[in-house]
Protein backbone atom coordinates (compact mmCIF):
# COMPACT_ATOMS: atom_id res chain seq x y z
CA UNK A 1 0.00 0.00 0.00
CA UNK A 2 2.78 2.68 0.78
CA UNK A 3 4.60 2.00 -2.11
CA UNK A 4 1.51 2.09 -4.68
CA UNK A 5 1.38 4.61 -6.80
CA UNK A 6 -2.37 5.69 -5.80
CA UNK A 7 -1.04 6.26 -1.70
CA UNK A 8 -1.92 9.65 -0.78
CA UNK A 9 -1.02 8.97 2.69
CA UNK A 10 0.83 11.99 3.98
CA UNK A 11 1.56 11.45 8.28
CA UNK A 12 2.32 7.59 9.67
CA UNK A 13 1.79 6.88 13.28
CA UNK A 14 3.03 3.79 14.44
CA UNK A 15 4.10 4.77 18.12
CA UNK A 16 4.40 2.13 20.45
CA UNK A 17 2.71 -0.58 18.15
CA UNK A 18 6.09 -2.87 19.43
CA UNK A 19 5.60 -4.17 15.72
CA UNK A 20 9.20 -5.20 16.04
CA UNK A 21 11.20 -6.64 12.84
CA UNK A 22 7.74 -6.01 11.18
CA UNK A 23 8.78 -2.51 11.44
CA UNK A 24 11.76 -3.27 8.63
CA UNK A 25 9.11 -4.46 6.15
CA UNK A 26 7.07 -0.77 6.03
CA UNK A 27 10.29 1.07 5.85
CA UNK A 28 11.07 -0.95 2.69
CA UNK A 29 7.99 -0.21 1.39
CA UNK A 30 8.93 3.70 1.98
CA UNK A 31 11.58 3.34 -0.91
CA UNK A 32 8.95 3.65 -3.35
CA UNK A 33 6.97 6.31 -1.43
CA UNK A 34 5.77 9.63 -2.52
CA UNK A 35 3.19 11.09 -0.02
CA UNK A 36 4.47 10.65 3.24
CA UNK A 37 5.60 13.77 4.85
CA UNK A 38 5.94 12.57 8.44
CA UNK A 39 6.56 9.01 10.17
CA UNK A 40 6.23 8.13 14.10
CA UNK A 41 7.88 4.62 14.80
CA UNK A 42 8.94 5.12 18.06
CA UNK A 43 8.41 2.31 20.51
CA UNK A 44 8.71 -0.42 17.95
CA UNK A 45 11.99 -2.02 19.33
CA UNK A 46 13.14 -2.05 15.65
CA UNK A 47 16.78 -2.22 16.99
CA UNK A 48 19.80 -1.33 14.76
CA UNK A 49 18.18 -3.34 12.06
CA UNK A 50 15.27 -1.13 12.15
CA UNK A 51 17.48 1.84 12.40
CA UNK A 52 19.36 0.87 8.41
CA UNK A 53 16.48 0.28 6.87
CA UNK A 54 15.18 4.27 8.11
CA UNK A 55 18.57 5.44 6.69
CA UNK A 56 17.92 3.44 3.48
CA UNK A 57 14.53 5.33 3.11
CA UNK A 58 16.42 8.18 4.26
CA UNK A 59 18.77 8.06 1.25
CA UNK A 60 16.13 7.82 -1.68
CA UNK A 61 13.19 9.85 -0.07
CA UNK A 62 12.65 13.41 -1.52
CA UNK A 63 9.24 13.65 0.46
CA UNK A 64 10.02 13.39 4.30
CA UNK A 65 10.04 16.01 6.51
CA UNK A 66 9.41 14.48 10.14
CA UNK A 67 11.13 11.41 11.80
CA UNK A 68 10.30 10.76 15.02
CA UNK A 69 12.23 7.24 16.64
CA UNK A 70 13.18 7.11 19.67
CA UNK A 71 12.84 3.61 22.13
CA UNK A 72 13.57 1.82 19.13
CA UNK A 73 16.68 -0.17 21.13
CA UNK A 74 19.01 2.07 19.15
CA UNK A 75 22.78 1.56 19.55
CA UNK A 76 25.49 3.56 18.50
CA UNK A 77 26.12 1.72 15.40
CA UNK A 78 22.02 2.62 14.24
CA UNK A 79 22.34 6.01 15.48
CA UNK A 80 25.89 6.07 12.88
CA UNK A 81 23.87 4.45 9.90
CA UNK A 82 20.93 7.42 10.30
CA UNK A 83 24.07 9.99 10.35
CA UNK A 84 25.67 8.55 7.19
CA UNK A 85 21.96 8.77 5.46
CA UNK A 86 21.49 12.49 6.57
CA UNK A 87 24.48 13.12 4.53
CA UNK A 88 22.72 12.24 1.38
CA UNK A 89 19.56 13.53 2.87
CA UNK A 90 18.30 17.36 2.35
CA UNK A 91 15.38 17.17 2.63
CA UNK A 92 14.04 15.90 6.13
CA UNK A 93 13.27 18.91 8.67
CA UNK A 94 12.97 17.50 11.66
CA UNK A 95 14.10 14.34 13.33
CA UNK A 96 14.04 14.87 17.07
CA UNK A 97 17.12 13.37 18.98
CA UNK A 98 15.68 10.12 20.19
CA UNK A 99 16.45 11.16 24.01
CA UNK A 100 15.63 6.94 25.43
CA UNK A 101 18.11 5.19 23.32
CA UNK A 102 20.83 8.18 23.28
CA UNK A 103 20.57 8.04 27.73
CA UNK A 104 21.09 4.30 27.69
CA UNK A 105 23.91 4.40 24.88
CA UNK A 106 25.38 7.66 26.76
CA UNK A 107 25.72 5.20 30.16
CA UNK A 108 28.09 2.69 28.08
CA UNK A 109 31.98 3.27 27.35
CA UNK A 110 30.81 4.24 23.88
CA UNK A 111 29.02 7.27 25.28
CA UNK A 112 31.78 9.66 24.23
CA UNK A 113 31.20 8.39 20.84
CA UNK A 114 27.24 8.72 20.48
CA UNK A 115 28.00 12.56 21.36
CA UNK A 116 30.03 12.76 18.18
CA UNK A 117 27.22 11.20 15.96
CA UNK A 118 24.38 13.06 17.74
CA UNK A 119 26.24 16.61 16.67
CA UNK A 120 26.42 15.52 13.62
CA UNK A 121 23.16 14.45 13.19
CA UNK A 122 22.02 17.84 14.15
CA UNK A 123 24.25 19.57 12.06
CA UNK A 124 23.26 18.05 9.09
CA UNK A 125 19.52 19.15 10.21
CA UNK A 126 20.66 22.78 10.31
CA UNK A 127 22.01 22.68 6.67
CA UNK A 128 18.91 21.36 5.62
CA UNK A 129 17.05 24.53 6.84
CA UNK A 130 19.76 26.76 4.92
CA UNK A 131 18.96 28.97 1.90
CA UNK A 132 22.53 28.13 0.98
CA UNK A 133 21.96 24.14 0.83
CA UNK A 134 20.45 24.04 -2.87
CA UNK A 135 23.40 23.03 -4.57
CA UNK A 136 24.00 20.09 -1.87
CA UNK A 137 20.51 19.16 -2.08
CA UNK A 138 21.16 18.99 -6.24
CA UNK A 139 24.01 16.86 -5.56
CA UNK A 140 22.03 14.95 -3.28
CA UNK A 141 19.08 14.24 -5.63
CA UNK A 142 21.77 12.84 -8.20
CA UNK A 143 23.37 10.38 -5.85
CA UNK A 144 19.55 9.54 -5.25
CA UNK A 145 19.52 8.83 -8.91
CA UNK A 146 22.39 6.87 -9.00
CA UNK A 147 21.66 4.38 -6.66
CA UNK A 148 18.04 3.88 -8.29
CA UNK A 149 19.59 3.64 -11.99
CA UNK A 150 22.61 1.34 -10.71
CA UNK A 151 19.83 -1.26 -8.90
CA UNK A 152 18.16 -1.43 -12.51
CA UNK A 153 21.28 -1.48 -14.76
CA UNK A 154 22.49 -4.79 -12.87
CA UNK A 155 18.84 -6.33 -13.00
CA UNK A 156 18.95 -5.69 -17.22
CA UNK A 157 23.15 -5.95 -17.64
CA UNK A 158 22.55 -10.12 -15.99
CA UNK A 159 19.52 -10.33 -18.73
CA UNK A 160 21.79 -9.41 -21.34
CA UNK A 161 24.16 -11.30 -20.60
CA UNK A 162 22.50 -14.35 -20.63
CA UNK A 163 20.51 -13.44 -23.72
CA UNK A 164 24.15 -12.93 -25.31
CA UNK A 165 25.44 -16.74 -23.91
CA UNK A 166 22.04 -18.00 -25.58
CA UNK A 167 22.97 -16.63 -29.12
CA UNK A 168 26.74 -17.56 -29.21
CA UNK A 169 24.70 -21.24 -28.01
CA UNK A 170 22.26 -21.49 -30.52
CA UNK A 171 23.06 -23.71 -33.32
CA UNK A 172 22.55 -21.51 -36.58
CA UNK A 173 20.43 -22.63 -39.32
CA UNK A 174 17.44 -21.18 -40.88
CA UNK A 175 14.94 -21.48 -37.78
CA UNK A 176 17.09 -19.40 -35.68
CA UNK A 177 18.84 -16.87 -37.62
CA UNK A 178 16.09 -14.56 -37.61
CA UNK A 179 15.70 -15.05 -33.80
CA UNK A 180 19.61 -14.22 -33.30
CA UNK A 181 19.32 -11.39 -35.66
CA UNK A 182 16.17 -10.04 -33.73
CA UNK A 183 17.74 -10.83 -30.08
CA UNK A 184 21.17 -8.75 -31.40
CA UNK A 185 19.14 -6.00 -32.60
CA UNK A 186 17.58 -5.70 -29.17
CA UNK A 187 20.75 -6.43 -27.19
CA UNK A 188 21.91 -2.97 -28.77
CA UNK A 189 18.84 -0.62 -27.90
CA UNK A 190 18.77 -2.63 -23.97
CA UNK A 191 22.66 -1.15 -24.05
CA UNK A 192 22.03 2.29 -24.75
CA UNK A 193 18.60 2.25 -22.44
CA UNK A 194 21.26 3.95 -19.23
CA UNK A 195 22.96 5.90 -21.33
CA UNK A 196 19.78 7.97 -22.52
CA UNK A 197 18.43 7.67 -18.81
CA UNK A 198 21.19 9.41 -16.90
CA UNK A 199 20.95 12.20 -20.14
CA UNK A 200 17.52 13.17 -19.56
CA UNK A 201 17.52 15.05 -16.61
CA UNK A 202 21.64 15.47 -16.24
CA UNK A 203 23.39 17.96 -14.09
CA UNK A 204 23.96 20.08 -16.78
CA UNK A 205 20.12 21.00 -17.55
CA UNK A 206 19.58 21.52 -14.12
CA UNK A 207 22.19 23.94 -13.16
CA UNK A 208 20.57 25.76 -16.24
CA UNK A 209 17.17 25.56 -15.08
CA UNK A 210 18.31 26.34 -11.64
CA UNK A 211 19.60 29.69 -13.00
CA UNK A 212 16.52 30.49 -14.89
CA UNK A 213 14.50 30.05 -12.37
CA UNK A 214 16.55 32.26 -9.72
CA UNK A 215 17.22 34.92 -12.87
CA UNK A 216 13.12 35.32 -13.18
CA UNK A 217 12.58 35.34 -9.64
CA UNK A 218 15.12 38.56 -9.20
CA UNK A 219 13.54 40.22 -11.78
CA UNK A 220 9.36 40.08 -10.80
CA UNK A 221 10.77 40.85 -7.13
CA UNK A 222 12.26 44.31 -8.69
CA UNK A 223 8.49 45.00 -9.75
CA UNK A 224 6.84 43.08 -6.39
CA UNK A 225 9.21 44.92 -3.87
CA UNK A 226 8.12 48.17 -5.33
CA UNK A 227 4.39 47.52 -4.97
CA UNK A 228 4.52 46.74 -1.61
CA UNK A 229 6.36 48.98 -0.12
CA UNK A 230 4.77 51.66 -1.47
CA UNK A 231 1.14 49.93 -0.50
CA UNK A 232 2.67 47.96 2.49
CA UNK A 233 4.96 50.41 3.96
CA UNK A 234 4.89 54.19 2.66
CA UNK A 235 1.52 54.42 2.61
CA UNK A 236 0.81 53.10 6.24
CA UNK A 237 3.39 55.47 7.24
CA UNK A 238 1.92 58.56 6.09
CA UNK A 239 -1.59 57.32 6.88
CA UNK A 240 -0.09 56.48 11.11
CA UNK A 241 1.67 59.84 10.80
CA UNK A 242 -1.54 62.03 9.27
CA UNK A 243 -4.02 60.16 11.59
CA UNK A 244 -2.14 61.09 14.60
CA UNK A 245 -1.40 65.05 13.84
CA UNK A 246 -4.85 65.08 13.19
CA UNK A 247 -5.74 63.67 16.53
CA UNK A 248 -3.80 65.81 18.82
CA UNK A 249 -3.79 68.97 17.07
CA UNK A 250 -3.09 70.64 20.36
CA UNK A 251 -0.23 68.88 21.29
CA UNK A 252 1.41 68.96 17.90
CA UNK A 253 0.20 72.30 16.99
CA UNK A 254 4.17 73.70 16.20
CA UNK A 255 5.55 73.41 13.11
CA UNK A 256 8.41 71.94 14.45
CA UNK A 257 6.33 68.79 15.89
CA UNK A 258 5.12 68.36 12.98
CA UNK A 259 8.57 67.99 10.86
CA UNK A 260 9.16 65.51 13.29
CA UNK A 261 6.31 63.36 12.55
CA UNK A 262 6.78 63.70 8.74
CA UNK A 263 9.92 62.69 9.05
CA UNK A 264 8.74 59.25 9.97
CA UNK A 265 7.43 58.81 7.23
CA UNK A 266 9.04 56.31 5.10
CA UNK A 267 9.91 57.22 1.49
CA UNK A 268 12.52 55.01 0.23
CA UNK A 269 12.88 51.76 -0.57
CA UNK A 270 15.42 49.80 0.74
CA UNK A 271 17.87 48.82 -1.52
CA UNK A 272 17.51 45.19 -1.70
CA UNK A 273 14.21 45.43 0.94
CA UNK A 274 12.79 41.95 -0.18
CA UNK A 275 14.95 40.75 -2.24
CA UNK A 276 17.06 38.68 0.38
CA UNK A 277 13.50 36.81 0.91
CA UNK A 278 12.17 36.30 -2.22
CA UNK A 279 15.22 35.13 -4.05
CA UNK A 280 17.64 34.22 -1.45
CA UNK A 281 15.21 31.85 0.38
CA UNK A 282 12.21 31.54 -1.52
CA UNK A 283 14.38 30.84 -4.65
CA UNK A 284 16.20 27.75 -3.56
CA UNK A 285 12.80 26.10 -2.50
CA UNK A 286 11.03 26.80 -5.59
CA UNK A 287 14.26 25.43 -7.72
CA UNK A 288 14.38 22.92 -5.50
CA UNK A 289 10.78 21.80 -6.46
CA UNK A 290 10.91 22.13 -9.78
CA UNK A 291 14.28 19.65 -9.89
CA UNK A 292 12.45 17.36 -7.86
CA UNK A 293 9.35 16.99 -10.07
CA UNK A 294 11.29 16.78 -13.31
CA UNK A 295 14.00 14.16 -11.40
CA UNK A 296 10.94 12.14 -10.86
CA UNK A 297 9.74 12.17 -14.51
CA UNK A 298 12.93 11.24 -15.41
CA UNK A 299 12.76 8.11 -13.12
CA UNK A 300 9.20 7.23 -14.23
CA UNK A 301 10.50 7.25 -18.08
CA UNK A 302 13.49 5.40 -16.58
CA UNK A 303 11.95 2.60 -15.12
CA UNK A 304 8.86 1.84 -17.38
CA UNK A 305 12.06 1.82 -20.26
CA UNK A 306 13.59 -0.35 -18.21
CA UNK A 307 10.49 -2.46 -17.93
CA UNK A 308 10.21 -3.11 -21.34
CA UNK A 309 13.45 -3.74 -22.30
CA UNK A 310 13.41 -6.56 -19.94
CA UNK A 311 10.18 -7.87 -20.76
CA UNK A 312 11.64 -7.84 -24.97
CA UNK A 313 15.25 -9.55 -23.19
CA UNK A 314 12.88 -12.11 -21.78
CA UNK A 315 10.90 -12.59 -24.56
CA UNK A 316 14.14 -13.32 -26.89
CA UNK A 317 15.27 -15.81 -24.39
CA UNK A 318 12.20 -17.60 -24.11
CA UNK A 319 12.32 -17.87 -27.89
CA UNK A 320 15.48 -19.17 -28.06
CA UNK A 321 15.43 -21.86 -25.28
CA UNK A 322 14.06 -24.25 -27.01
CA UNK A 323 16.77 -24.35 -29.76
CA UNK A 324 19.38 -24.66 -26.94
CA UNK A 325 21.62 -27.72 -27.51
CA UNK A 326 21.18 -30.73 -24.98
CA UNK A 327 23.35 -30.41 -22.06
CA UNK A 328 26.79 -32.73 -22.55
CA UNK A 329 25.86 -35.73 -19.67
CA UNK A 330 29.14 -35.88 -17.46
CA UNK A 331 31.47 -39.05 -17.72
CA UNK A 332 31.11 -41.04 -14.25
CA UNK A 333 34.72 -41.55 -13.76
CA UNK A 334 33.73 -44.34 -11.18
CA UNK A 335 31.97 -46.41 -13.78
CA UNK A 336 35.25 -46.17 -15.89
Amino acid sequence: MLNSRSCKLECLQLTNSKLKEHTISILEALLGNKSLVEIDISGNDMGDRGARALSRALMVSLKLRIVHWDDNGTTLEGFKSVAYALKYNHTLRSMPTPLRDALKVSRTSKGTELETVLQEIQNYLYRNHSPERLTVESEARRKRQILLLTSQQQEMDQNIVDLDDMVKAVPKNSDTNPLIEEAEKSKIEANKVMQIASQLYSEEAESKQTDSIIAQLRSVTGTLQARLFEEQVQDNSERMVSETVKAFPLLLQTTDSQRKFERLVVKEMPEGFLEAEIVNRAGPEVANKISQKNLEVSIAITKLLVEATLNVLSGHIKQLQPHMPAPTPEVDRKSE
